[in-house]
């Protein structure tokens, strides 16, 4: 029992109607302390006009009459209708008997005064204005009372109808992220209205699909990092065991490619660690002032042994004027190099992989350009997705851990810029990183 009336003062419904039931009561309280007040001085003033009023008007109603026998009887009145605010009135003839009589039941508990014509008791008025008014103002109080109770029901019921309104999509989300807890993230709730309630529901189905999506990638690059981390330490594995079982000789060839499988390792470990700190908001950048052909300078003087031992060009920019950018050197190289390397693994030999960086207002665009297969437009869109296999064109047996291009993307979203792909199939394919100038 006592948890129950603590899971009810508790409640929503408890604290809504409760403020309900005491604004109103407060409001009705002050309401009928005015209006008793009011009526009060009102109605004591109109007794005492009224009073005056019949002291003057009801001589000239009777004729004069004398104490005599033959006397001739009072015609009589018309009967004076009762009114709410009416005091009591009698009206008696020469010999006692009531002519006018209203309200009789209030005969006994109000004080009468006499009217004397002639000698003769003519009419009867009330003297005891106060007990007229006390006998009003209770009429008036219990209908005041009445509306304040019925204002009170109506307060409950109001109440009740706009907390079951409210804790109805309150009590499905509540079971939803209980749900959502348990670790189904395909929860989601209705959304039933566009008020505050409705746009919570909102928010919290554009959550869970969050979730949903978050863990759905998480899955897919579980997956991904277990393929590309099987790939060479199987190869490594195998290169071993059959050094060890007298197979193959530990020449310089076979040693030359377990050094490339292991250096194919720490890049995607690298690249791992590098996206994880920028998932986390904890990848640190250091910005200075750079010309922006000094970068491109530095990223082709190391790739270009690379892409020479390939066959392919990778000539130099023309500088037509210096554009600079305020950005972290060594990422800006790591993203302009690692487009460059993703262009020289998917052009062929006697191709051309070419950088260039113009300005556009207070932008520059820095282009990095191969003259490969191309790219199928369908696959456009998932170029900067982490592990994206494409086509066996540009496949990740080259060299690539496939996350080359989701680096890029994180080193411009540092720097406030946007990263772009075109590509014809067949004609090869033209990357685009977008920079602000510096001020």
């Amino acid at each position: 029992m006592k948890q129950c009336f603590k899971k009810l003062f508790t409640s929503l419904w408890f604290k809504v109607v409760g403020a309900f039931i005491l604004t109103l009561l407060f409001l009705s309280l002050a309401l009928f302390n005015i209006v008793d007040e009011i009526t009060s001085v009102a109605f004591n003033q109109y007794l005492v006009g009224r009073g005056d009023y019949i002291e003057d008007i009801v001589p000239t109603l009777l004729p004069n009459q004398h104490h005599f026998a033959d006397a001739p009887p009072i015609p009589e009145l018309p009967k004076i209708p009762d009114r709410p605010i009416s005091p009591p009135i009698t009206i008696h003839g020469p010999g006692g008997e009531i002519i006018v009589e209203t309200a009789k039941e209030h005969r006994e508990a109000i004080a009468e005064r006499e009217i004397i014509v002639n000698n003769f008791v003519q009419a009867l008025i009330p003297t005891d204005a106060e007990t007229v008014s006390l006998l009003f103002l209770q009429k008036v109080r219990r209908g005041v009372q009445k509306a304040i109770f019925a204002t009170m029901i109506l307060a409950i019921i109001v109440g009740t109808v706009l907390v079951r309104q409210i804790t109805r999509p309150l009590s499905k989300l509540r079971e939803a992220t209980q749900t959502l807890a348990q670790g189904d993230l395909s929860v989601r709730v209705p959304v039933k209205s566009r008020d505050e309630v409705g746009r919570v529901a909102e928010s919290f189905n554009q959550m869970a699909a969050d979730l949903e999506q978050q863990e759905q990638v998480r899955r897919q690059m579980v997956a991904d990092v277990a393929h590309e981390l099987r790939t060479p330490l199987t190869v490594m594995n195998s290169n071993l065991e059959a050094m060890l079982d007298g197979l193959i000789q530990p020449n310089a060839a076979e040693l030359d490619e377990l050094h490339g499988e292991t250096q194919r390792l720490i890049r995607m470990i690298e690249d791992l660690r590098l996206l994880s700190l920028a998932d986390a908001g904890r990848l640190r950048i250091c910005k200075e002032n750079v010309d922006v052909f000094d970068i491109i300078d530095m990223v082709i003087s190391r790739m270009t042994p690379l892409a020479h031992a390939q066959g392919i060009k990778l000539p130099a920019p023309m500088r037509a004027m210096s554009l600079i950018i305020n950005g972290d050197v060594d990422k800006l190289q790591q993203a302009i190099g690692n487009l460059v390397d993703n262009g020289i693994r998917h052009t062929p030999a006697g191709g051309k992989v070419l950088v260039t960086a113009v300005q556009e207002k207070k932008l520059v665009h820095i282009s990095v350009t191969d003259t490969g297969s191309g790219i199928p437009p369908e696959e456009l869109p998932h170029l900067f997705d982490r592990f994206w296999r494409s086509d066996k064109s540009r496949s990740r047996h080259s060299g690539g851990s496939g996350l080359g291009l989701s680096i890029v993307q994180q080193i411009v979203d540092l720097h406030d810029g946007s990263v772009t792909a075109v590509s014809l199939d067949g004609m090869g394919a033209t990357f685009t990183m977008t920079l602000p100038l510096a001020d």
